[in-house]
């Protein structure tokens, strides 16, 4: 899996966000850079899966592989499957891993926006 700075740089630089933020900056222009660029990035992760897997196909290996080790804890034996997995909601899991990465992305984004102010 590449780095999150990485993913990060990756999804800045889709052309769908590339447009995101011109128009953003075009309809917004007193809002500072990081602005246009947190709100892009909030606009990415609002996607559906399909949209957001379609265009960076590493968040889904990554997601995958949670969910993979979720489940195999899940039913590493029956009294932790009847426990908690019989109750397993990927699609909820999954939405609150997506939002995870979102929020651990805006403060990789807020770090290098800070630091490049300095």
């Amino acid at each position: 899996m590449m780095s999150s700075e990485e993913l990060l740089n990756k999804i800045l630089n889709l052309k769908s966000v590339q447009q995101d933020i011109k128009e953003r900056q075009e309809a917004f222009p007193d809002d500072e850079e990081r602005t246009h660029l947190s709100c892009a990035l909030d606009n990415f992760f609002e996607q559906d899966y399909k949209e957001i897997f379609e265009q960076v196909l590493e968040i889904w290996k990554w997601l995958r592989e949670l969910i993979r080790e979720e489940v195999e804890w899940k039913t590493s034996d029956s009294k932790t499957f009847c426990e908690s997995g019989v109750h397993f909601k990927m699609d909820e899991y999954a939405t609150g891993k997506l939002y995870d990465l979102a929020g651990d992305l805006q403060i990789i984004l807020k770090r290098r926006c800070e630091e490049e102010t300095k």
